[in-house]
Formats: structure tokens, sequence, C-alpha cells
């Protein structure tokens, strides 16, 4: 979207683009499977990976190599709250929502139309990014005002993993700071006492893996689990 105003050039268009870059929040992550679930033949929900032949998130040697510094850096896996999205009310005016990234061929056209809509601004991206299966948390004001609340994800990191090259001193140091903390799980369960529907929480400790080259497949990785 900002490049597309940087196109257009005119003063509306500046101040749009200042706006956007004052009171809207896009964060990245990678997500395998579709962020809408599906309904099976018994009314069951579950979510249809993005990619039939996808490997988890964590294993994606491009990934790697584009996003963590050449394997020195490292991955976070997230499990979000289910009241991690949010929208407006009268105490807090913010929206924060995730949406997955739809990729086409022909981002040409939005050049052309002169006008882009939600989705297409923020959700749109060249189809030789596929590989990624970007998911993008959005937030910002609607009102305007500029100051958005930041965005609570405490007891949300689930695990990390150290890529191959990542230094020691840098593996030690983030273990040291996550050690002991949980991560948590929210769970819908029907109870037969209360005859309704409860939600449970579960707590459980962040892990760690390192990333190693899997010598029983070319060119693949694994991840191994530290005792800590």
């Amino acid at each position: 979207i900002l490049e597309l105003l940087n196109q257009f050039g005119d003063e509306i268009s500046k101040l749009i683009k200042e706006a956007y870059q004052e009171c809207l929040k896009i964060t990245c992550f990678v997500k395998n499977t579709k962020i809408e679930p599906s309904i099976d033949g018994d009314g069951n929900r579950f979510f249809e990976p993005k990619h039939v032949n996808d490997k988890e998130e964590y294993l994606n040697e491009l990934m790697w190599a584009h996003y963590a510094k050449n394997h020195t850096g490292i991955c976070i896996k997230y499990h979000f709250h289910n009241d991690f999205t949010k929208f407006a009310d009268k105490t807090k005016s913010q929206i924060a929502y995730f949406r997955d990234i739809e990729y086409t061929t022909d981002m040409d056209v939005y050049r052309k139309n002169g006008a882009i809509n939600l989705k297409d601004a923020f959700f749109a991206k060249s189809k030789a990014w596929e590989y990624e299966n970007e998911l993008r948390l959005l937030a910002y004001d609607p009102n305007g005002f500029g100051d958005y609340a930041s965005i609570d994800a405490k007891d949300s990191v689930a695990a990390v993993y150290f890529g191959l090259k990542c230094p020691k001193e840098k593996r030690d140091e983030i273990v040291n700071i996550l050690k002991g903390r949980k991560w948590v799980n929210e769970i819908r369960r029907w109870d037969d006492a209360k005859k309704t529907v409860v939600d449970i929480k579960e707590d459980h400790p962040v892990e760690f893996f390192q990333m190693e080259i899997d010598e029983k497949c070319f060119g693949k990785l694994k991840a191994v689990k530290l005792t800590v």
C-alpha cells in the first residue's frame, strides 16, 4: 500500500501514507494451515493445509535463510489466546485481527485501478512469495487517534527453535529468559454436571529445540529438543 501511495504522489496520498505509518501496526507470521476452519460432514471443525506437501513451519529452509540471518537467528512458535483478536468497543478503541495472505500473479492490477480495498492493501502479495504461507496480524485505531494500545501476547510463546549457526551465548541467554515460563492453552469442553460449555486453561512449559542437518535426508532439517 505504501508503494502504491508513493506512485500516486499527490498530497492526499502523502497524508494517508503518514496516517498508516503512525496509526497502524502489521505483524507477520507463518502458518501452514488456513486460519478459517472448514466443516466436515459430521459438523466438526478442522483446519485445511494451505499446501498438501508443506513441512512444519520451522523446517522451511528458505525461511531460515531469508528471515533468520542465514540460520544465526531463531524461530519462535506462538500459541495465541482465543481473545487475542479485538474489535472496537466503548473502552478500547482498537481493532486487531488475523488474516491469511492471498498470493496473486498480477500485482499491477492494483496500480491500474487507482483504488484499493482493505484486503488488497494489506493482505495481497506476489505469487513468488507463496512458499512463506504468511499470516498477518493487523491492528489499528478505527477512530484515527493515533495511539493504539499495545498488543498483550503474555503467555503466548510455546517454543523456540535455534538456527544451525545460532551462537551458543545467544541461545543460553534466550533459554535463561524463558526457562520456567508457561504458555496457556484454552480448551472449550462440555461439562456434564453443569450442562454447559466451559473454558479450561492448561499450562505448558516453553520448549526449546536446536535445528540440525538431517543426515538421513539430504538438504533437510530436523529439530532436536533441548533439555534445560
